[in-house]
């Protein structure tokens, strides 16, 4: 009874401990699981795809494989806080937003790892000083700079936002 009494406690405290025997597909030892458990809140594990597999074993390769860079301009009256709180919120309704990986105990068959609550971060930086014909250069290497940044795949979400203001209107 006080173990029961120990545990929901714990789970009223917000608090994610969870053991092996609560993930029987996947193969995690008691200490990877306290130690992932320690930093993040777990809500749960399951065996990575395999597209997921594909996608981490390409991607240890050549860490530039499967990297999508996209480009949007928005024209007139544009508010980063609310595009943050969008993704935010996308994160929160969408498990694969807060998904990392981590290896198995036995290696070769990565585990998927869903965190309760991810802060969605989106950087906002300001161009606006830069003169026209500097933008495309910066531009370019902002995003080189971005997608040589290591993948931390253990470390959800793993889809970074960069807001750029270039002018009052852009």
């Amino acid at each position: 009874e006080s173990l029961i009494a120990h545990c929901h406690s714990r789970q009223l405290a917000g608090e994610s401990w969870f053991s092996p025997s609560d993930f029987p597909d996947c193969d995690i030892s008691m200490e990877a699981l306290d130690n992932l458990q320690q930093r993040i809140e777990l809500e749960n594990i399951y065996p990575a795809t395999d597209t997921q597999r594909e996608l981490l074993y390409f991607n240890r390769i050549n860490p530039d494989f499967q990297i999508d860079q996209n480009i949007i301009r928005f024209d007139g009256d544009f508010n980063p806080q609310v595009m943050a709180e969008a993704w935010q919120y996308a994160a929160q309704r969408y498990d694969v937003l807060r998904t990392g990986y981590i290896e198995s105990r036995n290696g070769g068959r990565p585990l998927a790892f869903v965190c309760k609550q991810v802060v969605f971060a989106v950087t906002v930086e300001d161009w606006s000083t830069l003169a026209a014909e500097q933008l495309p250069a910066a531009l370019q290497q902002r995003m080189l700079a971005e997608r040589n940044s290591p993948m931390v795949i253990d470390r959800p979400g793993l889809m970074n936002v960069v807001v750029v203001r270039v002018s009052a209107s852009q």
